[in-house]
């Protein structure tokens, strides 16, 4: 099975295909084109394929592959717009053999037919997909997308006739290489463009493609006319746009993937629980651009940007799913509280939950209790959801608008009280018209800017101090300091009133006022309290504050 293993490459490689044994890979990409034998613990180059008099962009590659019937024939993807075949039995330093320049734009993907070795495919930037005879040199069959791009094509390996096409549309295309007028079935596959295509080798008509919608999809494409999901079996959730999408052998429900940004690890997906991998491989440090099995279900080879070839094998994956929260809960401003959990029925043995082994039957016999492995031990991880509602007499009654609107605009409280019995009384009517997140706000409104004081007010950084005896005496004295610009800062008690006065020029006045408090004072006092949340929603009051959260010490010097 081998280990994991790595070499470092000139470059960074875009593709990477394996010879029919899976004993050698080649890697390709803009400035990379080699050879590698793998062996038990480490790559061994074998033959450079970038070398000649004209290295020209024949030898830039977006991709290649190895024919699985000729082992001597590789085909690769030019960015210049060229299909160029090599042949590695080719006497010289140049393996360069045939090269094709039908297309006009780059080439971003070939593809060997599985039983016909001079049968070769290719998809283009241009929107045209090309079927080569390198038997013949007649021209080559041009199959036209009616898209902006194709961005890959892949041959069925149970219908010698058919092969599939992604595109940038979204759109999944199925052709007949005998009929290149018209394809015979398409379908919306993804909500944006479409990277990948892969049939699976043993299940027939069950295609899998990957899209920059974050999704890998599984298809069946026999489906029954007038299904409105085309086929859809299953739905992976992934974390990024996907680039490319590999069945895993001998495992019919998984499949690799690689993300074309943010996630640079190779996860191995359980199409029957579409949202944790199954397992990751984590050991490139820049995007995977190519991934490829090595003929059975443990050992997987990728390529990445970082410029590495990496074989991988199980016994060193992550397993998300072991590191996955098994209980979760949320509640919502209705007082429901919903609680989600790891679920196993008593009734069955199969979970995993008691060791393998003997153990004694219901009638007292003796039986073997089969041992569960960790595949499917992971698609048995089931959870059950749990919804609690509070007990009440009778339903709330849904009020209008209208009703809401007239019962605020009476009950609510404004003037001629204190700001943190404003807010009170008002989250109280908002609470009983049944608008919580409105409650909510005025409890916020009265934690910031009335519950911050004490009722003995204590100074603060950039407010007035007060002399010992106008606040420890019986009075408790009643602070209400004021920090915007052309604003008055009031301190209040029995014994008299001061008041601080702005000149807007960096100096403040202190104006001792009678004993008492007059008829205008109070009109005045009214009004300050109505100003007061007004001050609030214009942001006036935020730099009294800021000495409450911060403290005076790390204010001092504002």
């Amino acid at each position: 099975m081998g280990r994991t293993m790595h070499v470092t490459l000139e470059g960074p490689a875009n593709a990477l295909d394996l010879c029919k044994d899976c004993t050698k890979v080649v890697v390709a990409g803009r400035s990379v084109f080699k050879i590698y034998s793998i062996e038990d613990d480490e790559f061994v180059e074998r033959d450079n394929l970038r070398v000649g008099k004209n290295i020209n962009l024949n030898f830039s590659c977006n991709d290649v592959v190895w024919s699985p019937i000729d082992d001597q024939l590789i085909a690769t993807a030019a960015t210049n717009g060229a299909v160029v075949v090599w042949n590695l039995n080719k006497s010289g330093r140049s393996k360069q053999e045939q090269v094709f320049i039908d297309h006009k734009r780059t080439v971003n993907k070939v593809n060997f037919h599985p039983t016909e070795a001079g049968l070769l495919i290719s998809g283009s930037q241009d929107g045209t997909m090309k079927l080569f005879d390198m038997r013949m040199e007649k021209p080559s069959e041009t199959f036209h997308s009616n898209t902006e791009s194709v961005r890959d094509v892949q041959f069925n390996p149970h219908a010698y006739w058919q092969f599939s096409a992604v595109s940038e549309n979204g759109k999944v295309q199925l052709w007949d290489i005998r009929r290149a007028d018209r394809c015979e079935k398409q379908w919306p596959a993804h909500n944006n463009h479409v990277f990948a295509c892969d049939w699976h080798p043993e299940v027939r008509n069950m295609l899998a493609t990957a899209g920059r919608d974050k999704t890998i999809k599984v298809w069946d494409t026999v489906c029954k006319k007038g299904d409105k999901m085309h086929g859809l079996e299953h739905t992976i959730h992934t974390i990024g746009p996907v680039g490319r999408v590999k069945w895993r052998p001998q495992r019919r429900d998984y499949l690799g993937s690689s993300a074309l940004c943010i996630d640079f690890a190779v996860n191995v997906w359980d199409s029957r629980r579409p949202y944790v991998p199954f397992a990751a491989f984590n050991h490139h440090k820049d995007v995977t651009t190519d991934i490829a099995w090595r003929g059975d279900p443990h050992t997987l080879l990728s390529t990445s940007k970082d410029g590495t070839l990496y074989q991988h094998t199980f016994t060193d994956a992550v397993r998300p799913g072991d590191k996955a929260n098994p209980v979760g809960m949320s509640f919502n401003v209705a007082g429901d509280v919903t609680h989600a959990h790891r679920y196993v029925p008593r009734n069955s043995h199969n979970y995993g939950v008691l060791p393998a082994g003997k153990v004694r039957g219901v009638a007292g016999q003796e039986v073997f209790r089969k041992h569960i492995n960790p595949t499917e031990l992971f698609r048995m991880c089931t959870s059950r959801l749990v919804l609690h509602q509070p007990q009440t007499g009778q339903k709330s009654q849904e009020r209008s608008i209208e009703t809401v609107t007239k019962e605020t605009a009476r009950r609510y409280k404004l003037l001629n009280t204190s700001l943190a019995d404003a807010c009170d009384i008002n989250a109280g009517v908002a609470r009983s018209l049944g608008r919580h997140q409105v409650a909510l706000t005025w409890t916020v409104l009265k934690t910031l800017y009335a519950c911050s004081r004490s009722d003995v007010a204590r100074p603060i950084s950039g407010d007035l101090s007060v002399g010992p005896g106008e606040t420890e005496g019986g009075d408790r004295a009643k602070l209400r300091l004021r920090s915007a610009s052309g604003m008055t800062r009031r301190v209040s008690g029995k014994q008299g009133t001061l008041k601080v006065v702005s000149h807007g020029t960096g100096r403040e006045a202190v104006v001792a006022a009678k004993e008492g408090t007059s008829e205008s004072e109070e009109d005045e006092d009214q009004l300050d309290n109505c100003q007061t949340l007004t001050e609030i929603a214009s942001g006036y009051t935020v730099a009294t504050i800021t000495g409450d959260f911060f403290g005076d010490s790390e204010l001092a010097g504002l």
